[in-house]
Formats: structure tokens, C-alpha cells, sequence
């Protein structure tokens, strides 16, 4: 288990460089980057063959018949903000990730070290916990921010689609459950240092 930690905890560290390249390619020349709104699930922005990314966008429709409708639109290239702030976005959110497979790396080695109940891995759950739920708020501003320029788009050609919200509340939840786990886990370091000093 520990090994495959190690190997996302790579993969993410690399997805963050890779982003913050971009991002400082966007900010420095402008990446011209022709939008394609697929299927209504998301933005899909592509250069050629060599950078794509997909984006999820939440949008709803006048009627149940019309949220139904899957469509493929495609919109010239907008100069602007919208590719750098993506990439930040994105960067940020990698980053975040980034830092949680880290903690859980650090727990996995206390576990392997047969030493679980430590007061660093409560400290750690817990911070793993409040960082799901800034995930996942991120994750929604993110979303909304997609759906409002997606929307945009859609209406400059006459779509009836806008921005809807989504808020993944199962989410918040793991961010809740990590941060009572880390309750387990102190109260678990207490009982076994009082163990220790009665023996």
C-alpha cells in the first residue's frame, strides 16, 4: 500500500508541475486555445493533438425535455482570462491533492513502523479531513466558474442554458468523517501512553 501512495503522490507531483508550466506559458504568451463544449458534461479545450483538458460544467435547461439534449458545440478561441484562471484553478486543486497523499504517506509509514496511535497521525487525519472539505468547496467554485463561461458561450448563440450550481455533499461528509476518525485516533494515543505508564 505504501508503494502504490508513493506512486500517486509522483503522479500528482508531476501533474502539478506539468499545470504550473502552463499556467506560466498562459500568463506569459497567450495559449489560443479552440473551446468545445461536449455533450453538455464539460469544456474540452484542445491545441491539435497536444494539450486537451476537460473541464465539468453544471448547466440546466428551461424544461426536462431540453436538459436531455446532448449537443457538441464549438466556439472560436477566447482571448482572455479563462485558460490561466483553468490552470490555476486546476494547479490549486492538483496541489491540494498533492498534499494529501503526502500526509497519508506519513500515516502509512507510522503504521508500517507497527506505531499508528501517534498524536502527529491524529493532527494529520484531521487536517486531511478540513482539506477534503476545502476540496471540495474549491471543486464547486471551480464548477460554477466552468458553467457560468460555458454558459456564456451558450447564450451568445441562443441556447436556453445556464450556470447551475453543484455541491457534492457525500464530500463534505469524508472531510467530516476524516476529522471524527482523527477524534478515534487521539483518544486511541491517550488510552496506550496511559497503558504505557502503568505497566
Amino acid at each position: 500500500m505504501s508503494r502504490v501512495l508513493d506512486l500517486f503522490w509522483w503522479l500528482s507531483v508531476f501533474t502539478v508541475g506539468a499545470l504550473s508550466l502552463l499556467l506560466l506559458w498562459s500568463l506569459v504568451g497567450e495559449i489560443s486555445l479552440p473551446i468545445r463544449l461536449e455533450g453538455l458534461r464539460g469544456f474540452s479545450i484542445a491545441t491539435g493533438e497536444k494539450f486537451s483538458m476537460e473541464l465539468p460544467v453544471a448547466l440546466e435547461g428551461p424544461s426536462t425535455d431540453l436538459a436531455t439534449i446532448h449537443a457538441d458545440y464549438r466556439f472560436p478561441s477566447q482571448p482572455g482570462a479563462f485558460v490561466p484562471v483553468s490552470l490555476a484553478i486546476l494547479s490549486g486543486l492538483m496541489l491540494l491533492i498533492s498534499w494529501m497523499l503526502d500526509q497519508l504517506r506519513k500515516i502509512m509509514r507510522t503504521i508500517t513502523r507497527r506505531d499508528p496511535f501517534v498524536t502527529e497521525n491524529a493532527r494529520r487525519i484531521a487536517t486531511i479531513g478540513v482539506a477534503v472539505i476545502i476540496f471540495e468547496i474549491g471543486h464547486a467554485i471551480a464548477v460554477m466558474y466552468w458553467s457560468l463561461n460555458a454558459s456564456d458561450l451558450l447564450a451568445a448563440s441562443g441556447s436556453p442554458f445556464k450556470a447551475a450550481s453543484r455541491i457534492s455533499a457525500p464530500g463534505a461528509l469524508y472531510g467530516l468523517l476524516f476529522i471524527a476518525l482523527a477524534g478515534v485516533f487521539r483518544e486511541g494515543t491517550r488510552l496506550r501512553d496511559e497503558q504505557s505508564l502503568t505497566i
